[in-house]
């Protein structure tokens, strides 16, 4: 199914510049981290913060993410599930006036009583 939601994105990166956190689960550490080549201390030291006792994405002072690049995402490849289903699952206060998909009505609205 998330390689659906890839297919449908038009990759503008509105979603990687904006205040918040992108919360990372253990694989996602390991997957990063082997992706990079990099031990996964060295990852979290480097990458990461601690955010509301979780493990998050560090972000640049402008409020980009730590891996957004002038030519796209540093690790789409292995992004964590957060990106992947943006703006498909979740959706941040404002999102709709950024998201292209969202402004052109390419997306159905996210379901708040699903389990996702």
């Amino acid at each position: 199914m998330e390689e659906n939601f890839s297919e449908i994105c038009l990759k503008c990166m509105k979603c990687c510049k904006g205040e918040g956190f992108v919360f990372l689960k253990e694989s996602e550490i390991k997957q990063i981290s082997d992706f990079l080549g990099i031990k996964p201390e060295v990852f979290l030291e480097k990458f990461c913060e601690n955010k509301m006792g979780r493990v998050v994405l560090k972000s640049k002072p402008n409020s980009e993410c730590i891996f957004l690049t002038k030519s796209g995402c540093k690790i789409y490849p292995v992004r964590p599930e957060q990106c992947k289903t943006f703006p498909f699952k979740w959706r941040y206060p404002g999102a709709e006036s950024e998201c292209l998909l969202l402004r052109l009505k390419l997306v159905s609205p996210v379901d708040s009583n699903s389990d996702s």
